[in-house]
């Protein structure tokens, strides 16, 4: 969809280009560090408007001593032409007034975009941290009726808002690459995703690191229940039924179909395989099912290494998602740690 450019890869190309572009001159006085990142901002907002965005925000601040810059009501509002209408119908928009064109306007605005640990007026050991403060994504556009009985079955109003924010280290001379992330949505639930992965290797051709420490935390607060909905209106088995068929072995009781025996074996084959490299395997499905059955908090966590390179991506992409839970959840567990 031309118009969703921000969901393009061409838009995630030039956000990793403008974080590389953070790296932080030492020989750079501040005032220069600063103007360095006002002009990085303003380019930012220059690319969206040139592929059709109204991107506006309000000030852009700059606390040497917090070593912190703030963005303040980041704005994006891009019109969707009239052939997008299998999800906006301009007959179901209300006017602004008699003088506003009922347009299918996409918008998302920010209250505060916070930049820390940039070493502005000193070096800092922090890591670098981006938060999304305060995130709202009108919701009325989408106005058909499958969009508006979505919306009700979800509880959803015009809009859906939440934070989030993202911290990343990079130990030059050690070769360690460290991040956490938080997530949090309105109604949804919250969610934390954090590791530590050394001897990091990338190319065009090959990648590899050693994920050394990983931690997976979700807090649910209807995400579950909203999803099963969605799934039982399509007629779809449950999240905790199709955990069960997709992750532990499936019994060949009643099935006399030749293919779906040779494909429950050889599904069975491999949770065996996995259960042999990875003894606690069964137990954390076991613990991630009675969390989709009854969803409150649920954590994930390893720390021991575990080699993440193509040939695992490859198999991944063949033997789906257990190898992953297998490979960064050590241990899966329904209690909060902390």
């Amino acid at each position: 969809m031309d118009s969703l450019f921000f969901l393009s890869k061409s838009f995630w190309i030039f956000l990793f280009q403008s974080l590389i572009s953070f790296f932080n001159p030492e020989a750079l006085n501040e005032e220069a560090k600063i103007k360095l990142f006002e002009s990085g901002i303003d380019s930012g907002i220059i690319y969206l408007r040139s592929i059709g965005f109204n991107a506006t925000y309000d000030d852009f601040y700059a606390d040497i001593e917090d070593d912190t810059i703030l963005i303040s009501n980041l704005s994006l509002k891009r019109e969707f032409d009239p052939e997008y209408d299998s999800f906006c119908n301009l007959d179901n928009l209300e006017p602004k007034s008699l003088w506003h064109p009922k347009l299918c306007e996409f918008s998302l605005t920010v209250e505060e975009i916070i930049i820390k640990g940039i070493e502005l007026g000193y070096k800092s050991d922090d890591p670098v941290s981006i938060e999304f403060s305060g995130i709202n994504h009108d919701l009325s556009i989408y106005n058909t009726t499958e969009f508006k009985t979505v919306k009700k079955l979800l509880g959803l109003e015009n809009n859906i808002s939440g934070n989030f924010k993202l911290d990343l280290r990079y130990l030059f001379s050690k070769n360690i690459l460290s991040s956490n992330i938080n997530l949090s949505i309105d109604d949804f639930g919250i969610m934390h995703l954090g590791f530590v992965a050394n001897d990091v290797v990338y190319n065009y051709e090959n990648f590899s690191m050693n994920l050394d420490k990983f931690r997976f935390t979700f807090e649910d607060t209807s995400f579950v229940e909203k999803l099963n909905t969605l799934y039982d209106i399509e007629g779809r088995k449950s999240l905790n039924e199709l955990a069960k068929d997709g992750l532990l072995k499936r019994s060949k009781l009643n099935v006399s179909d030749v293919d779906e025996l040779e494909s429950i074996k050889n599904h069975n084959d491999f949770i065996n395989s996995i259960e042999y490299f990875y003894p606690k395997y069964n137990s954390n499905i076991i613990n991630l099912i009675r969390f989709l059955e009854e969803p409150n908090y649920i954590s994930c966590t390893s720390d021991r290494d575990h080699l993440i390179n193509n040939l695992f991506i490859d198999d991944v992409g063949v033997n789906g998602f257990p190898l992953i839970i297998a490979a960064v959840c050590e241990n899966i567990s329904l209690e909060d740690g902390n």
